[in-house]
């Protein structure tokens, strides 16, 4: 069965060894091909998906989606007549991580459960937990970060939160962000606060109909240390009013600066000069939109500025409120990433082009530096056509990777490949079937390389999937492009890992070494596995060092005395933590060490 849907995802993406975080909001269409693979067991049927299989999630649609989770998160459980019935659980890169719960033979949730909050990933593991009826949740439900249990707060026998609650941001992981206040019948009700570390930064009042009223400061979508920014004004019956100001304070400073605002008239609507922050806006990405609005519509000419004063593209809008016309804009794939490296140096990543009502149509360029580095058309319909080169994710100073290849009515086709600019060096290729989905020998490109090093994936796909033996390799730039194989193992014909592998940790780099080794069987890790850490001294001979690992159960979790990472693990951070778990779930305190 396959379904198209068009869903507009924020994604959340890692960065560098300094683990900073930069969000990025992109508008996407994603073809999600529900493929429905029974695997028998014991005479039982056994459904196992991958997250990007789970219809229920994506008819939800959810606000928030993280592209690991997408990636990486697995479910399994039983179907009746395509009715989820049981236990279900939830598996992380093949582990089994304490998420599930119980549904009837209606389909229903029922009893305890633990949930994933939105955006869960390794690096930010929140749940929920708490207790179901009739399908609605009722009682206390905690929030779970690890071994912390935040209060959160209660639901009523119709499911509508009440009373006191604490809640996190949907992005809490980045911006450690709480709000504090009351609900009643399920709104908001009186004050809440917004807090930091304890520290009240913001929030306001709701009224009795759950709507803002009166004077808040809100935050910016992407606050965090590199971007402390909030927006302060007044609200009436829920709807923003007058005059609005942007703050903004540099991580080293203790005072707020205004650098944009504008008016809102008595309907709520944006009206007259307007100073916007890009939906990017960072420390190291300063760039604002200036232009007008006429009732809620951005009008004539905009420009996007850099540095405060610096303009670096704009264009015009049409009546519409459409872009139309010449325009000079950053590149998407550039507002995807960290890009300090790139920033830093003054460098500029801009595509350059033409609107027609807001759709992008004939040719496009890319420059860096006012350099063409990229190429392609657009047809009547805003769709890549025909012969492209695009910049690679991840494009910055020092990793100058392009794309080339085909677009046939917006799906890639054909042999593409990606290259390095300065060198001209191949580095990955492979072919796109007629639907888009990677067929045959590809070598594919990690997209968590850091600076001038790569890790590279070489293996088969057979519509889209992964099978049979890949290799992992590790290219470094410096070193003429030496590589050796350091990782690997066999996915089965459902694209499954099966058998020993040779894993890497996220952001793998020289500075953060590590490599997982152990078996799967069906998607699970199985037996034993061990952490091995590898730190280059100056002659780049010191060997890898076993430095952890533990046992994983039959179903996939982790089971007795292990030695895990540190979260933030790399050559000048070397610490480790060591205790028992049971279940997958980890007793007591674990111990920290300095290796």
């Amino acid at each position: 069965m396959k379904q198209v849907i068009k869903v507009t995802i924020i994604l959340v993406q890692t960065g560098d060894f300094r683990k900073q975080i930069i969000l990025y909001k992109l508008q996407m269409e994603i073809q999600f091909i529900f493929i429905m693979e029974r695997f028998y067991k014991s005479n039982t049927k056994s459904l196992f998906f991958k997250s990007q299989d789970l219809k229920e999630g994506i008819n939800k649609c959810e606000s928030f989606m993280n592209i690991d989770t997408l990636q990486n998160l697995t479910w399994e459980g039983f179907l009746l007549n395509q009715i989820k019935i049981g236990e279900w659980r939830a598996f992380w890169k093949g582990e089994r991580i304490n998420t599930g719960g119980f549904f009837n033979e209606n389909g229903i949730k029922i009893g305890f459960w633990i949930e994933l909050f939105k955006n869960y990933w390794e690096r930010s593991p929140i749940k929920l937990q708490g207790v179901y009826k009739n399908e609605k949740k009722i009682g206390r439900w905690k929030i779970i970060l690890k071994n912390d249990i935040f209060e959160g707060g209660n639901f009523d026998e119709n499911g509508l939160k009440k009373g006191k609650w604490i809640e996190l941001d949907d992005l809490f992981y980045n911006k450690c962000i709480k709000y504090f206040g009351i609900y009643d019948k399920g709104k908001k009700l009186g004050l809440w606060n917004t807090k930091s570390q304890e520290k009240i930064i913001g929030g306001g009042v709701y009224n009795l109909n759950g709507q803002k009223n009166g004077f808040w400061v809100e935050l910016h979508e992407n606050y965090f240390n590199q971007c402390l920014v909030n927006f302060s004004g007044n609200y009436f019956n829920g709807k923003p009013q007058g005059v609005w100001k942007i703050n903004y304070r540099l991580n080293t400073s203790n005072h707020d600066q205004i650098i944009g605002g504008g008016i809102f008239q008595d309907n709520g609507l944006k009206e007259g000069l307007w100073t916007e922050l890009d939906e990017n806006f960072s420390q190291q990405l300063e760039i604002t939109h200036q232009g007008s609005y006429i009732n809620g519509k951005k009008y004539k000419s905009w420009k996007i500025i850099k540095d405060q004063n610096i303009q670096i593209g704009g264009g015009f809008y049409d009546q519409n409120g459409s872009k139309h016309g010449k325009w000079i804009e950053l590149d998407e794939n550039c507002l995807q990433q960290f890009h300090t490296v790139l920033y830093f140096s003054g460098d500029t990543l801009t595509c350059l082009g033409n609107y027609h009502h807001g759709i992008r149509r004939g040719e496009w360029k890319t420059l860096f530096s006012d350099k063409l580095i990229g190429l392609g058309n657009y047809n009547l319909c805003g769709i890549k056509t025909g012969l492209w080169i695009q910049i690679r994710k991840n494009f910055n100073k020092y990793n100058q990777a392009i794309e080339i290849g085909i677009y046939e009515k917006g799906i890639k086709v054909g042999l593409w490949q990606t290259r390095l600019i300065m060198d001209d060096i191949i580095i990955g290729q492979g072919q796109y079937n007629k639907n888009g989905l990677k067929e045959g020998y590809w070598i594919d490109i990690d997209d968590n390389n850091y600076l001038n090093q790569f890790s590279l994936y070489q293996g088969c796909y057979r519509n889209g999937r992964k099978i049979g033996k890949w290799k992992t390799y590790f290219r470094i730039k410096n070193d003429d492009f030496l590589h050796k194989k350091i990782g690997g193992g066999n996915y089965d014909k459902n694209g499954v890992k099966h058998g020993k592998w040779i894993e890497l940790i996220e952001s793998f780099s020289q500075n953060r070494y590590v490599q997982f080794s152990g078996e799967y069987k069906k998607g699970k890790k199985q037996g034993k596995w061990d952490t091995l850490f590898k730190r280059f001294d100056d002659a780049q001979k010191e060997q890898l060092k076993l430095i952890g690992g533990g046992c994983y159960h039959k179903n996939g979790s982790k089971q007795g005395q292990w030695i895990d990472l540190h979260d933030e693990f790399w050559t000048a951070r070397r610490t480790i933590q060591y205790g028992e778990y049971i279940n997958g779930i980890r007793q007591g305190c674990f111990i920290q060490e300095k290796i």
